[in-house]
Order: C-alpha cells, then structure tokens, then sequence
C-alpha cells in the first residue's frame, strides 16, 4: 500500500444514536436530506402540490369569517349627553342623532322645497346663534348663505342651476391672517321619495356635532376650517360647483373631507383620495381613530361599476382641491328610498364617523 494512503481521511456513517459523536458535515447532509424530504411534501417542480389548494382557501375563508366581518360590523360604543362632563372633547353621539331627528323632521328636502330652501336654512341659523353663545373666546365663527345660479358640463351634459343655496360656516383662530383653510362637505338636500336619513342627513347631523366639539376645544385650531352644507347635490352636485367656482372662501381652501352616503349606517369607507397627494394617506393613517379604507372600492368607483357619484368630483375638476372622500355604504338596498329612515340608523355609526372626522 502506498504510503500516501495513511493520510487520507474517510468519513464512514457509521449507525450512531449519540448525534455528538457524528461527523459533522455527515449531519448537515442528513438535515439537508431531511430538508429535502419535508419541502417534496408541499412543493414539485416549484409549484405547491395540487392538494394543498383547499387548505389554503380554507385559511382564508377562516380569516374572512373570523376578522373580515367582525371588523366590518365592530362600532364605538357611543358617547351619551350625560358622558359630555366627563369626556368634553370627545364626540357626543347622542346629540348628533338629535341633529339628524330635528332635520328629517322637515320633510323631504327637495331642491327647490319649502322644507330645503327655508326649514333647513333657519334650522342652521338657530344652530349657529347657540354655537357662538357657547364658544370658546379663542375662535371666530362665522356663518354665510350663498345663493348662486351657473353652469357646467357633467356626464357629458351641460347642467344648469339657478338660485340654489349653500349654508356655509368658518370656525377658525382668532385673528388668522393666513390663506389655508380646510373644508369639510356633505349635503342637505334630499331625493322626493324618501327622508334622506342615510342620504346626507347623518353626514349633517355629524359635521354639526363635530362643530360644536371643535367650538369649545381648548386647544385653538392652527387653520380655519369651512363646512360646506350644500344644499343642491342630488340635481346632481350642483351646490358643490356653485360654492368652489364662486363663494368667497373657496380659494382658500387647500384640502377637502368629503361626506357622503349609498347607505345608511355602518362604518364609513375611505374610497377615493387625492389625486397624486400621498401626504393625505399619511395624515389619514396616523390621525384616525377607526380606520377603514379600500383602494379596490376607489378603482371600481371610478371605473364606474357603481352608477353614482360626489361632490368630490367637483372640487378635484373645478377646484383643484385634493382631499378625502368617505362615505356610508352599509343597508344600501334604502339608498334613495322611503326606507332611508333614522330609525334603522345606530348610534354607533354615527360615534365612528364622528370620531374619525374631528380627529381628522
């Protein structure tokens, strides 16, 4: 035998049940051989094992059923007058759903209606008197009624408006020279053949809350904010127009809250923002209370899979205005029905979409 041979070393694998004493780089084959083995179970030729299909899908319809839903039905416990000493920044449900009563009250208000054109108007100046009794000295409120006539091309039409109204109100610091201010919309009007609890009169009842919450702060506002009770949106989005193309505080609104409502009740959803201003995603995300967006909702409703429209539109064509644009969509089979009655409408809905729009 040559000598050469005494140097060489073999690796024999010898039976062994203490691991310790085996070779080292034998026990990295054999884990890599057992590697092998477990992934050969749920991968050939590099795609999953056709049997491994329904597992899956049960995986996800196990989260669908077990998140999905209870996150989509789970509303704020709702705030009552008597918590209002307790909790005097927060939004007071109860008073938000006695907004929306004394408004349905009216009747239908249909543009052009007695109950749209006098009965809300009066409803919003004897809100505004109580508002400016009870405010903080720190902010300036100050109310606005426009009545406008124009024209515009929607839909491929010309729409023209004569004389419709708009009830604006500006809360902001005292003595603000600045030109930013934010505004926040939603409509008062109605369809003929229902009360538009849902449609937009929860959205009103809420901005009107949120007012009265920010009124009394004791941390002044660092911009004025408008809120735009339109009063001609279902002709359609006429108001809107009327207010971005002629009222005096347009220009200096920046960005936009836009309320809305294909429903009545639930949660409301995030489901158009911007244009091109991620900035307004990042302050969504980081300010809201009970966040719930859907980028798949934005591209269907754009993409015109739901038969509608908001004011949104209008100010992103005519104003140039990024913003947000959230809406109710729960109970939609009521939308612009007798049936949108806010009898159907929970208290909890209105603390969630209250709690998001003042911490917005």
């Amino acid at each position: 035998m040559d000598d050469r041979g005494k140097n060489i070393r073999r690796r024999v694998n010898t039976p062994n049940a203490d691991q310790s004493t085996t070779d080292p780089l034998l026990r990295q084959t054999q884990t890599q051989d057992e590697n092998v083995g477990l992934k050969s179970l749920f991968v050939t030729r590099n795609r999953i094992r056709w049997y491994w299909a329904p597992v899956f899908i049960g995986l996800w319809l196990i989260l669908y059923f077990t998140v999905a839903i209870p996150a989509f039905h789970r509303l704020p416990h709702p705030l009552n007058i008597k918590d209002e000493a307790k909790y005097p920044d927060r939004f007071i449900a109860e008073r938000a759903e006695i907004n929306l009563q004394k408004l349905v009250e009216l009747g239908p208000r249909v543009v052009g209606s007695e109950a749209n054109e006098k009965g809300a108007i009066t409803y919003f100046h004897a809100y505004v008197q109580k508002l400016k009794s009870e405010a903080k000295d720190i902010y300036e409120i100050e109310a606005d009624v426009q009545i406008a006539s124009g024209s515009y091309v929607h839909w491929e039409m010309v729409n023209m408006y004569q004389n419709i109204q708009n009830f604006v109100i500006k809360v902001g610091p005292k003595n603000y020279n600045g030109t930013s201010y934010l505004l926040v919309n939603c409509h008062y009007d109605s369809v003929p053949s229902g009360p538009g609890a849902g449609d937009d009169g929860a959205m009103v009842a809420i901005m009107l809350e949120t007012i009265r919450v920010l009124s009394k702060a004791e941390k002044p506002l660092r911009n004025p904010v408008v809120f735009l009770f339109n009063g001609a949106e279902e002709n359609p989005l006429q108001a809107s127009h009327a207010f971005i193309t002629q009222h005096k505080w347009a220009k200096y609104c920046k960005a936009l809250i836009n309320l809305d409502s294909a429903g009545n009740g639930g949660r409301e959803i995030l489901f158009q923002s911007g244009p091109n201003h991620p900035w307004l995603m990042k302050h969504y995300r980081n300010a809201i209370v009970h966040p719930y967006a859907s980028t798949v909702a934005e591209e269907m409703f754009q993409r015109h899979f739901i038969p509608s429209d908001t004011d949104f539109r209008i100010f992103r064509d005519h104003g140039k205005v990024p913003g947000l644009d959230m809406a109710h969509q729960y109970n939609g089979y009521v939308y612009h029905t007798r049936y949108d009655r806010p009898e159907i409408l929970p208290r909890g809905s209105l603390q969630n979409t209250g709690d998001n729009v003042l911490a917005l």
